[in-house]
This record gives C-alpha cells, structure tokens and sequence, in this order.
C-alpha cells in the first residue's frame, strides 16, 4: 500500500471523519481514498465545510460563491471519468451544504430536495463500493436536517417524526441506509467496519471509542436533536 494514502490523526476530530480509517481497512479503501486525494474531492469537501461555517455566520454571499464554485468543479469532475463513488462522497456534502444555505434564505421547499438528493446520493454510494460502509453513519444527520425545516414551518409532528427516526437508527433499531440490491445498512455495520481497524496512536483509539459507543453516539444525537428543535425566540424591547 502506498505511503501517500495513509492518515494518520493528531487531533481527535481527524480521527472522526468518517473516512479516515477506510484507506487502511483493505485495498479498496486505500484505492478509494488515494483517487479522493488526488481528484481534490478532499479538498473540496473541506471548502464546502468552510461555506458551512459561512452560512452559521449567515455570510450568505460568500458561502453561496464557493458553493457554486465547488459545484462547477464537481460538475467538470463528472466528466473525467472519476470513479462515482469518489465522486459521490464529494457530492453528498455538496447537495447538504447546498441544502443548509436554502434554509438559511427560507426556501425550504429547495433545501429538502437537496436533502432528499444527498440521501440519494449517499446510498447509491455505500450500495456500489460497501467497503465504504462508514459513510453510512452520516444517514441520522439527514433526520436532524429535516427536523430542523419542519420546526421552521411549525410542523411539528414531522418534526417529531424525523427526531425518532434518527434516534432509532442511532439504536440500530431502523436501517441507517435502504438499499436496492445489497441488504440495508445498520449502525451495526458500520461498527464492525470501526471494530475491524487497529489504532496506531492514542487519539486514533480515543476515535474508535468514541465510534462503537452506542449509549455515547444516542448521548449526541439527542443534544444535536435538542438543538434541531429548539423554537427560537424574539425577544421585543419595551418601549
């Protein structure tokens, strides 16, 4: 296996992306990643967080700029011939990214079928490259984001909806992916995936802790969920 696609991690949130262990769990996965370095999905990917982070400071010019932008590279991608499941991953974070900046603008009707398409994206992923199986733990994401439109239009039995559905694929209790060929994924799936690798330094093993920790994994959704459907208030000054 080649030197350049091995990561090693020096700070924990490295170590929770959730590819960084796929490129030394087989050849496939190295393979995969290599061609993720290379094309500059990766880099890519770390833009898009980059217009996230835009969009939480509701700098919504700058973030909808490199958003376009990472979409007519995607785009250009496509037509290299790059494998699609390395390009997929890339274009999952887009179609989310791209979603969270129609909420921000309150078009929601646009930011669920962005949603729906990464969703979409993302088992069409796991389905045609299952070495890729870790990606899979992004599905209860989803239910939070679509919570979070629903509290926006004051729907709230969706709203509660989503939180369970996440909440039980979080438990293992409902498939994190529905799959037209392969059986679905559950959260079990992707824990084996984590409980295969072997860490080569504190912080890897800190990761993979955090990673197979069931009660621990609920214990964040359900702070994340609070924060998904927590009504924000006006506060009106007396005159």
């Amino acid at each position: 296996m080649s030197s350049r696609v091995q990561r090693k991690a020096l700070r924990l949130t490295e170590a929770l992306v959730w590819y960084h262990f796929v490129p030394r769990a087989s050849s496939e996965g190295a393979a995969w990643y290599e061609e993720y370095q290379r094309s500059g999905c990766e880099h890519l990917a770390q833009n898009l967080d980059i217009a996230v982070g835009l969009l939480r400071r509701r700098k919504l010019a700058e973030a909808k700029a490199m958003l376009d932008d990472c979409g007519r590279q995607l785009d250009s991608l496509g037509q290299t011939g790059i494998d699609r499941c390395v390009e997929g991953a890339a274009r999952e974070s887009w179609w989310t990214s791209l979603a969270y900046f129609h909420y921000h603008v309150e078009d929601h009707a646009a930011a669920q079928r962005a949603l729906y398409t990464g969703q979409q994206v993302l088992a069409d992923v796991v389905e045609q490259a299952p070495f890729l199986v870790a990606f899979s733990t992004r599905c209860s994401d989803f239910c939070l984001h679509f919570a979070r439109i629903a509290r926006s239009e004051q729907r709230w039995s969706e709203m509660w909806d989503a939180i369970q559905r996440g909440r039980e694929m979080v438990r293992g209790e409902q498939s994190l992916c529905q799959l037209k060929t392969r059986p679905d994924v559950f959260m079990a799936d992707a824990q084996a995936f984590f409980d295969s690798v072997a860490p080569e330094n504190d912080v890897e093993r800190e990761a993979l802790r955090i990673l197979t920790d069931r009660d621990g994994m609920l214990r964040v959704f359900e702070k994340r969920a609070l924060g998904a459907t927590m009504v924000p208030y006006v506060v009106t000054p007396y005159s």
